[in-house]
This record gives structure tokens, C-alpha cells and sequence, in this order.
């Protein structure tokens, strides 16, 4: 769910932090991706037939499949719910599955889109139906409210800047580091020996913006905390080449 697309058709000459980019970026997505409920019952007594996943697609922001209401309904003991957040590509089909989850939602590679995808050496391997890309947003239900007057400064431009079809085309992992959304929307903290100097807004290592004068606490930011983990490590490994 999180490969890079050019490593689904067999390039050679790759970038090893193009895809680690597209990578963070699917994972980045998944913050906002519908959370789906599953069952744990006894397997003599409930069908894990696929019913629990396919039926319903991933546009609300909490999901619980027919069959599985209906287990509920019926007021089992044995039924458990375990919650998850649905991924935004679908890699459990395997590379061509993947491949065509990726273009449904990004669209079919076309040299308008991805100049240079034809001479992927597996590019022409499969006939893929063309097929336009989708919003975003209506796949990440779980998204914080997008600002009208702005469409720079939110979690959306950052996860479509980083799903950017050629590789040479994503946002490195230091210009996300100053994305709006991290520097005008509460910012991010970052682990203890960040260089601040790197950020447009000077984030010390315990959280606390100098120009704006607030904390950031970590407990109340855990998702932020992790992004930010996952970008310095994409960042820290960059500078070492």
C-alpha cells in the first residue's frame, strides 16, 4: 500500500528518497483515512468472507460493514470490534493491484502526468483502462476542516505534493518540514537535536514555537509527533548523502 508506483513497473534508475517520499505520503494519508471496524468472534462461528471490508467504500469517517451491524445486532458475546484506518492504496492484491488502486486515484499515467512513464520497462506490460484522477479529499473523511481562503496551509496540499507522480516532482522531506501546515496550523514537534535553523519558524526540541510564543505539547499531538519523527528521519539520512 505505501510502494512507490515506478517501483511497480521495473525501473532501474530510481531514487531511493523520491520513494521514500510517496511512501510518507501514503502514510501521512492515512491520518485521515476512514477508521473501520472488524470483528474478532470465534471463526467456527462468523464467515470472514470479504463481506466485512468491500461493501461499504472509504468515505465516512467511521465504518462498520452490513454484516457486521448485523452481528451486532443480534447481540453476540463473542464479537469483539478492533478499529483500523483503512489505507489509501490498496496493496493487498498484489503489484498490479496496487498499481491500478494508485491510478484510480491519482489517475492513469499519461505524459502529461508522468512524462517519461512509458519507458518504465514494465510500462507496457498491462493495457491499464485510462482513467482521470479523483479529489483527495473525500478519501481522507477524517480530514480537519479545510480552510476556504487558503489551500496552500493544509494537510491535503502537503499529502498531494508528496504523491506527485514523477519523483523528481515531490516535496523534499525539508520543504515539507515547512509546510504551512506545520508552521501556521499549531506546528510540529520534532525530536531533541533538530537543527531549528532549517525551519522557517523556529521550533525548539521541546515543542515550543519562539515566534509564536506557544506550546506544543506532545501528548496532545501525537499524530503530529510522528510526522514529524518520520520527516526528520527522511531529512536526517538526506544530509548524510
Amino acid at each position: 500500500a505505501y510502494r512507490a508506483p515506478e517501483l511497480l513497473f521495473g525501473t532501474r534508475d530510481y531514487d531511493a528518497y523520491a520513494i521514500d517520499l510517496w511512501s510518507l505520503g501514503a502514510t501521512v494519508a492515512e491520518f485521515f483515512t476512514s477508521i473501520r471496524a472488524h470483528a474478532e468472534a470465534d471463526e467456527d462461528d462468523y464467515d470472514y468472507d470479504g463481506d466485512d471490508f468491500g461493501d461499504i467504500d472509504g468515505t465516512s469517517p467511521f465504518i462498520v460493514s452490513k454484516r457486521l451491524k448485523l452481528l451486532l445486532d443480534e447481540n453476540r458475546t463473542d464479537v469483539k470490534l478492533k478499529w483500523e484506518r483503512d489505507t489509501l492504496f490498496n496493496g493487498t492484491r498484489g503489484e498490479l493491484g496496487l498499481a491500478w488502486s494508485i491510478f484510480k486515484i491519482r489517475g492513469t499515467p499519461t505524459e502529461n502526468t508522468w512524462p517519461g512513464f512509458t519507458l518504465l520497462p514494465d510500462s507496457k506490460g498491462v493495457d491499464f483502462t485510462l482513467v482521470p484522477p479523483v479529489p483527495l479529499a473525500p478519501l481522507l473523511p477524517n480530514l480537519p476542516p479545510l480552510p476556504l481562503e487558503d489551500s496552500k496551509g493544509n494537510a491535503l496540499d502537503l499529502i498531494e505534493n508528496l504523491l506527485a507522480y514523477p519523483p523528481e516532482n515531490r516535496l523534499a522531506a525539508a520543504k515539507a518540514l515547512e509546510h504551512p501546515w506545520f508552521i501556521e496550523e499549531g506546528g510540529v514537534v520534532l525530536p531533541k537535536g533538530y537543527p531549528k535553523h532549517l525551519l522557517a519558524t523556529s521550533v525548539s526540541s521541546e515543542g515550543q514555537s519562539k515566534e509564536r510564543g506557544s506550546d506544543i505539547q506532545a501528548e496532545d499531538s501525537s499524530e503530529v509527533l510522528e510526522l514529524g519523527n518520520l520527516l526528520w528521519d527522511f531529512l536526517e539520512r538526506d544530509q548524510r548523502e
